[in-house]
């Protein structure tokens, strides 16, 4: 007879445990490291989320805030002037200094907020208005740093309204005003202001340093113009007084009218052209124009200014006809050729009185242009016109120092006569969270800020 042996149990042994306990060891750990990269991947992605937010918030309100700077021109409600508009010398820094080099007509300062820091502390001054557009106040505005906290702060210095402004109270001092926290964990909060083209050099302002014609300085206002003739189809012109001054007269200009058959004569070149000289004691009959005139250099996407007066006068002048006669002005090489990409600049001669004589034509190049010189051209259809005389007054070409900017310094520092010239602030701010940062770099345009154009 057949006896069945029963199956016995039994456990695992030493080895298989050893394998078991190993593999659920690996996947502890492959786990664990999931779920700290997870932990770590969100935090970081909360991290980044919340500093861009931070930053572009900043940002934003920096923009509304500081785009203001020096903005000055408002509706004055009890204005008994017929414009009725106002204008208030506090939106300046320091516009009465009785030093020179000392007289701040900007409307921003820029200083350190601490040592060997990375914050900087921006003040602006701005106008407020009412929902009509009127005046309200003249606002002083400043961002500051204290630790990683970046503080804005506003006082008024400048109210007419009874109601005050919780968010902006009356204060003497800036010390006095509550600052409010903007934002924390904040690395780093620099302000760069753009760099003008033309800047003082400490002697000659940058007023002073933008004139090229018809002398190096604002204050030189004596020119002269040497006519061109003998050369194709310029015709001789009489200029008074021949040696230049603040004011020159051209008369006796060339037709190119048929009296005989009372029409203009359609294919007509003759022409009177003129070239801006250094006015002297000589004749200009001694000397060719090539000899004579000033010769600049022009530098590409630099904005460039042609100014001069042409003052009206009760003279057959003011028988000019725009579309049929010509007057024009601008620059000829070392030939008297004109400068290709380079067209002239028409104007007209004024015909009333009433009429501002002043002319004024910006401009700017692509590439650089050497050598060149600036002149006036005339060309006469009508049957009067030739017969009268033109007067032109203050005669100038400049660089306009508040147009042409860059921030290629970030290290730039201006010299008080030179912040009135500035037109821009590059915000540079980084902010920080849980080891993640955004950076944020923003142009602020502030066309306002400083007293002209």
């Amino acid at each position: 007879m057949l006896i069945k042996k029963a199956k016995g149990k039994h456990g695992f042994t030493l080895i298989e445990l050893m394998v078991y306990i190993g593999l659920l060891g690996v996947v502890v750990v492959i786990a664990g490291i999931a779920f700290s990269d997870s932990t770590k991947f969100r935090l970081r992605s909360e991290g980044m989320i919340k500093a861009n937010a931070t930053a572009s918030d900043v940002a934003s309100f920096m923009l509304e805030d500081v785009g203001q700077t020096g903005a000055k021109v408002a509706k004055y409600a009890t204005s008994t002037s017929l414009d009725g508009f106002v204008f208030k010398d506090s939106l300046y820094l320091d516009p009465d200094n009785a030093s020179a080099v000392a007289k701040d007509s900007s409307s921003y300062r820029i200083s350190k907020s601490c040592t060997n820091c990375n914050t900087d502390t921006l003040t602006v001054r701005r106008v407020r208005y009412n929902d009509a557009g009127e005046f309200v106040a003249v606002e002083e505005v400043r961002w500051f740093t204290v630790g990683r906290k970046l503080f804005r702060g506003c006082r008024t210095i400048n109210n007419t309204s009874s109601t005050a402004d919780a968010d902006c109270p009356v204060k003497d001092r800036v010390a006095d005003i509550i600052p409010v926290e903007i934002a924390d964990n904040v690395d780093t909060f620099k302000v760069v202001p753009a760099k003008p083209r033309v800047i003082s050099d400490g002697t000659n302002s940058a007023n002073d340093k933008s004139y090229l014609l018809p002398g190096t300085s604002a204050s030189v206002k004596n020119f002269r113009l040497v006519p061109r003739y003998g050369e194709g189809d310029f015709m001789p012109v009489t200029v008074s007084p021949a040696a230049g001054g603040i004011n020159v007269t051209l008369s006796n200009f060339a037709t190119n009218y048929d009296f005989e058959l009372m029409q203009p004569i359609v294919d007509g070149k003759k022409a009177n052209q003129v070239f801006v000289a250094e006015a002297s004691g000589a004749n200009s009959s001694n000397n060719s124009w090539k000899d004579l005139c000033l010769k600049v250099d022009l530098e590409p996407h630099v904005e460039y200014e042609i100014a001069f007066s042409a003052p009206y006068d009760m003279n057959p002048s003011r028988m000019f006809c725009p579309g049929r006669d010509y007057a024009a002005v601008g620059f000829r090489n070392a030939d008297g050729e004109k400068i290709a990409g380079l067209d002239d600049f028409n104007f007209f001669l004024p015909a009333s009185a009433t009429e501002k004589p002043t002319r004024s034509i910006r401009f700017n190049v692509k590439q650089q242009i050497n050598n060149v010189c600036m002149a006036f051209t005339f060309a006469s259809y009508s049957p009067l016109a030739a017969n009268g005389k033109v007067s032109l007054q203050d005669v100038a070409l400049r660089k306009v120092e508040t147009s042409n900017f860059n921030f290629d310094d970030e290290d730039y520092e201006p010299l008080i006569s030179d912040k009135m010239n500035v037109k821009a602030l590059m915000l540079k701010l980084v902010v920080k969270y849980n080891g993640e940062s955004s950076i944020v770099k923003q142009i602020i345009p502030i066309p306002s800020n400083g007293p002209r154009d």
